[in-house]
């Protein structure tokens, strides 16, 4: 009976980890998935798959790999936000202080929190999809065959991304979606619109793609779990993880993304040296590989790197912009510290703050900087939610990590992967862009439901 529950509950994540493959595959090439009729099919993709989930165990009377409980603090923390997310779009305004709601007093004030409700409630929409795939993801890589195989699928994912996006660059005209583009000519965008979206998306790849390959080159091959249909033994599977790698690295130079050729190398440096820590006895061969992967980076720069040369030399003018413009999301937080403007609602409420020495010739439709926007948003105590989530997750994958006896790509590209959007998230707005962000929740919940799983045997042992 035991063996019959394993088998479905093993079939049916199998079906799981296969339907998020393709929607984190496919949702991207539309816009990056930013835009609102793509949000909303995302969220009718990602329910229907987790009612047939759901509705498979309930009838064979499964219960899944893990249930939320066994998570109280992150989930508890994620339902907070949303929960606060709903309130903003609801008429209450007129409940609160008005002291809690500035308000500019020849404007006409809100019934909602939200300055923007339709745009908050969409937001909810996304928040509750990533959380919907975080926890599927954590179900798929509960299993150790399973998370190297997702894993490995997801690097695939990317590879053919960036593969696709030197299509568009250089046989097709550098067009967007086969058609002309209206913005960043001359730099790899693939689906995307923003060419550092692109690249934070090509960064987690190039995290995932070096965690890969120092768990070949570090783990014993019995000590590793054998993926279906994606080891073919170390020689074979570390060639095609490096070609992998060759492709998006060679790609992300070509978006002439600054900040994102910066996380990636910090991406892949802090993973690297959490391999190395584990042993004293791969020095050589990590030295060989850190030449070779610096000598290709040289390469693609003496290739490929000559926009994103020009474009380092212009970070003086862009870094005075952009903090005019953090000062002035400075002041709207100032304004509205515990309640925020409302998700998704930023490009609304600025126009009351913004002056120059901001230039008035664009639509600032973000802050440039996820920290800001979310404490912009949701205030100072719902807008550091997402980062004490991330903040315990990655606690969990260090200390996994640390305590493992080898070498393990999952809770590597977890860390890396966090690092990269921490970093990224800094200056620019990726992990606000739906397809950018599905990548790296599900990198994540991997990593973290391996790590679990890491900790749970060594307490068996």
């Amino acid at each position: 009976m035991i063996g019959e529950t394993n088998s479905i509950r093993y079939k049916t994540n199998g079906f799981l980890m296969w339907a998020v493959t393709a929607i984190v595959l496919v949702m991207p090439l539309f816009l990056g998935a930013n835009r609102p009729g793509v949000w909303a099919l995302t969220a009718a993709l990602l329910f229907a798959t987790a009612s047939l989930y759901f509705l498979r165990l309930a009838l064979a009377g499964v219960t899944p790999r893990k249930s939320v409980s066994a998570f109280p603090l992150i989930w508890g923390l994620f339902l907070a936000l949303t929960v606060y997310i709903a309130i903003q779009f609801l008429p209450v305004a007129r409940l609160l202080p008005g002291a809690l709601l500035w308000w500019p007093a020849d404007v006409p004030a809100s019934a909602t929190i939200s300055v923007s409700p339709g745009d908050t409630l969409f937001a909810l929409l996304r928040w509750l999809s990533y959380g919907l795939l975080f926890y599927m993801a954590v179900q798929i890589a509960a299993n150790r065959t399973r998370a190297a195989t997702f894993l490995s699928v997801m690097y695939v994912v990317v590879v053919l991304h960036a593969a696709y996006g030197a299509i568009m660059l250089l046989q097709f005209n550098d067009t967007i979606l086969f058609s002309e583009k209206w913005s960043y000519e001359g730099s790899a965008t693939g689906a995307f619109v923003n060419r550092n979206s692109f690249a934070t998306f090509l960064a987690f790849g190039c995290v995932l793609g070096v965690s890969l390959i120092l768990e070949e080159l570090f783990t014993p091959i019995e000590r590793r779990p054998q993926s279906t249909g994606f080891r073919y033994g170390s020689n074979r599977n570390l060639i095609l993880n490096l070609t992998g790698l060759a492709i998006i690295a060679s790609v992300l130079v070509m978006t002439n993304s600054r900040m994102g050729n910066f996380v990636a190398l910090a991406g892949v440096l802090v993973v690297s040296l959490m391999a190395i820590a584990k042993s004293d006895t791969v020095r050589g061969r990590y030295s060989a590989l850190a030449a070779v992967v610096l000598a290709s980076f040289g390469l693609l720069l003496a290739l490929y790197g000559g926009g994103l040369l020009e474009r380092v030399g212009a970070v003086g003018t862009d870094a005075d912009t952009r903090l005019s413009l953090y000062k002035q999301a400075i002041e709207m937080i100032a304004a509205r510290p515990l309640t925020g403007f409302g998700g998704s609602s930023f490009e609304y409420a600025y126009p009351l703050f913004h002056q120059l020495p901001v230039s008035t010739d664009f639509l600032w439709d973000k802050a440039h900087n996820s920290y800001l926007t979310l404490w912009v948003e949701y205030g100072l105590l719902f807008g550091s939610i997402p980062m004490l989530i991330l903040a315990i997750i990655a606690w969990r994958l260090v200390r996994a990590f640390a305590a493992a006896p080898f070498v393990e790509a999952p809770m590597l590209a977890g860390s890396g992967v966090i690092i990269v959007g921490a970093l990224h998230s800094l200056v620019d707005f990726s992990l606000e862009i739906q397809g950018v962000t599905m990548l790296f929740v599900v990198i994540v919940g991997a990593g973290f439901a391996y790590a679990v799983q890491s900790e749970r045997r060594a307490t068996r042992d």
